[in-house]
């Protein structure tokens, strides 16, 4: 690689300044001695939340020196390996000679399309060199190569979509406060704009016609540069097919045994392990992730339908429309998912013996043992009825709800109470 490139890269890596932005609620880890790793979907944000961090880093009062941005998706970089890297790291020395001893924060944007990149940075943290925060759109790549090689010498944020209260400050409105009277139409309607548009921040300035385009590229992206050169794919129909099957799905207990099937009879030549795969490459790009059946039966937990989540609403919408049934209620159990994710839950659905089925089970952060259903109207006695008669039928001492879309109010079914909340409350956990 040519040196006045690297000597480019570099200059433009110190001297870059964070724009304004809507701030993330996430902070980054200030830990000597270990690798910040930043995961996400492309287009989540990973980026502008370094750049978040590189402005509060500046904020405290750190030299700008000391900090280097470099993103490895940048064109003029080609087909680097973990040598050509190290040339990076000498250009910034050879600038301050007297930092190598220092303290100096590297960002390194999308640092898994550099080959042999766990192996120099696990040699940075060895010889106590400069902190690093890293990211990159896989997990398999990022965190599993993370814990082979760094060997717990790293900690790992998820970066999402926008939540609601993001999506609130972006709107100019603030989800600290809350919205007695007048304003609560407003936080209702806007709630429903999240759910329809979603949270990927580029997306939300654009026209209906123009973000919807955006999130279908999301998607194309996902599939071409996550799965299809990542992974060597060549059976690019079939893939396209598990995505549009998968997506038509979310929020709905998905069988990969009956994908495979329908795939067969739709004249696509596979395996049910390619299906698997198939899947694996999705999840391990977070365009989605699964949920499965709560059991202590490790069997019964892998041979049992899945449900699948996209990692936000408004990529289905953009994507599938309303085929397949998707609509309010869907869309809003999959913002439920992904935010009880962005929160640290691990839920899974109840099947109960009767055929009943619980959306959520899950602990809080207190451990507090939650059975939630989701549900956007309860305006019809049979619906209550429906969405009331599992979360009685569990015989478990837990604490039981509803989220819906505008009700608030306790209920009492076989002396058992249920919290009836609304999604927007809920959302910003007031």
């Amino acid at each position: 690689m040519a040196t006045a490139v690297i000597e480019q890269i570099v200059t433009e890596g110190l001297n870059l300044h964070p724009p304004s932005m809507i701030r993330r609620e996430l902070k980054l880890p200030a830990v000597p001695d270990l690798a910040t790793v930043i995961l996400g979907m492309r287009r989540t944000g990973k980026t502008w939340f370094m750049y978040q961090a590189i402005g509060d880093l500046l904020d405290e009062g750190i030299p700008r020196e000391r900090i280097l941005y470099i993103n490895f998706e940048d064109d003029r970089l080609g087909e680097l390996d973990h040598r050509q890297m190290r040339l990076i790291e000498e250009e910034y020395f050879r600038r301050f000679p007297e930092l190598r001893n220092e303290l100096v924060w590297f960002f390194l944007d999308e640092v898994q399309e550099v080959g042999g990149w766990e192996s120099y940075t696990r040699t940075l943290l060895d010889r106590r060199g400069p902190r690093l925060i890293l990211s990159g759109s896989s997990s398999r790549l990022l965190s599993g190569e993370v814990a082979t090689q760094m060997r717990g010498r790293s900690l790992t944020l998820e970066v999402k979509p926008f939540s609601f209260r993001e999506y609130l400050k972006w709107r100019g409105l603030s989800p600290e406060r809350y919205p007695e009277g007048s304003t609560r139409p407003l936080m209702e309607k806007s709630f429903l704009e999240y759910l329809d548009t979603g949270g990927f921040p580029a997306v939300l300035p654009l026209e209906d016609m123009f973000h919807r385009q955006l999130l279908q590229n999301y998607v194309n992206t996902v599939i071409f540069r996550d799965v299809i050169d990542r992974w060597g794919v060549t059976n690019i129909t079939l893939l396209k097919y598990v995505v549009r099957r998968l997506l038509v799905s979310c929020s709905c207990r998905t069988s990969v045994n009956r994908i495979f099937k329908e795939a067969r009879s739709q004249g696509l030549h596979c395996s049910k392990n390619t299906v698997y795969d198939y899947l694996g490459y999705l999840e391990d790009a977070y365009m989605v992730e699964s949920m499965f059946i709560e059991t202590a039966s490790e069997r019964r937990r892998m041979t049992n339908p899945r449900k699948v989540y996209a990692i936000d609403p408004g990529l289905v919408n953009a994507f599938v429309g309303q085929s397949g049934g998707w609509g309010l209620g869907r869309a809003l159990e999959d913002a439920v998912f992904v935010e009880l994710r962005r929160r640290g839950r691990t839920p899974s659905y109840v099947m109960l013996k009767d055929g009943f089925e619980i959306d959520f089970s899950f602990r809080d952060e207190a451990g507090e043992q939650i059975l939630m259903q989701v549900c956007s109207k309860l305006d019809e006695q049979n619906v209550l009825e429906r969405e009331t008669r599992a979360l009685a039928a569990d015989p478990r001492k837990v604490r039981r709800q509803i989220i819906t879309l505008h009700e608030e109010r306790n209920i009492t079914r076989d002396g058992l109470e249920i919290e009836i909340l609304p999604a927007w409350k809920w959302f910003i956990n007031i």
